[in-house]
């Protein structure tokens, strides 16, 4: 995820108002809340639950503070198109039982 900024939308070629503010979605992990709800590479978040989504900071913040297993309205942009999609939102990782990739990548 990245937020919109001049530089990210020449970088990525957003066609894109000027003033628009949101995130950037880079890519979608398969079997994801976001790929089971129809978020796609290259779709601008722009709200989650009714709220504006101005930055990454913002939707973080929303998606840690829901309830997991909760139903969620966000709306995106694609292709300059205003669309809603409802996210499942998903149970985080236990982080401290979490086996850390460089230690896998280690065989350990």
């Amino acid at each position: 995820m990245l937020d919109i900024s001049p530089r990210n939308i020449d970088m990525f070629q957003l066609s894109l108002p000027d003033d628009m503010q949101g995130v950037f979605v880079q890519n979608v992990l398969e079997s994801s809340p976001a790929m089971e709800a129809g978020i796609l590479a290259g779709d601008v978040i722009v709200e989650w639950d009714g709220k504006p989504v101005r930055h990454t900071g913002d939707l973080s913040l929303a998606v840690a503070t829901a309830v997991s297993d909760s139903k969620t309205v966000a709306t995106i942009v694609r292709k300059k198109q205003r669309h809603t999609v409802v996210v499942t939102v998903g149970r985080r990782p236990n982080l401290a039982t979490a086996i850390p990739s460089w230690k896998v990548s280690q065989g350990r």
